[in-house]
């Protein structure tokens, strides 16, 4: 019983002593308050606002979506008359959105859809 009260005392002792060398640091380093703050990184604020941002990526969904993104920005204009640079249009779409452009690829004048399709029923994977 003795060893437990012993104990407890040197623990309050320890607490007491630790809140006064805190006490004694948060006044000679004001900031010291501050390490455990979330702080959010300094910068510019987007162009565009969340809900513009939302109407995008869902008109990138559709089956139509955009050719170019000098397309993109011509949208963003009329729509919600913000002007936005091509290269932050770009970055937008492609990295924040992750999403691609719908631009058919090219294929040959020459080609022949029977020779393609013969070729594909004989071609062996």
């Amino acid at each position: 019983m003795a060893l437990r009260a012993r104990l407890a005392r040197r623990r309050s002792l320890f607490d007491q002593v630790s809140k006064q060398i805190q006490a004694a640091y948060t006044k000679a380093q004001p900031s010291f308050g501050k390490l455990n703050a979330i702080a959010l990184p300094p910068g510019k604020l987007s162009l565009i606002s969340p809900q513009v941002m939302n109407r995008l990526e869902e008109r990138l969904r559709e089956p139509q979506g955009f050719k170019s993104y000098s397309q993109i920005q011509q949208w963003l204009n009329q729509e919600f008359r913000i002007v936005v640079a091509y290269k932050t249009v770009h970055k937008i779409v492609r990295y924040k959105l992750n999403a691609k452009l719908k631009v058919p690829r090219p294929s040959s004048i020459k080609a022949k859809p029977e020779a393609q399709e013969a070729f594909k029923k004989t071609c062996h994977r």
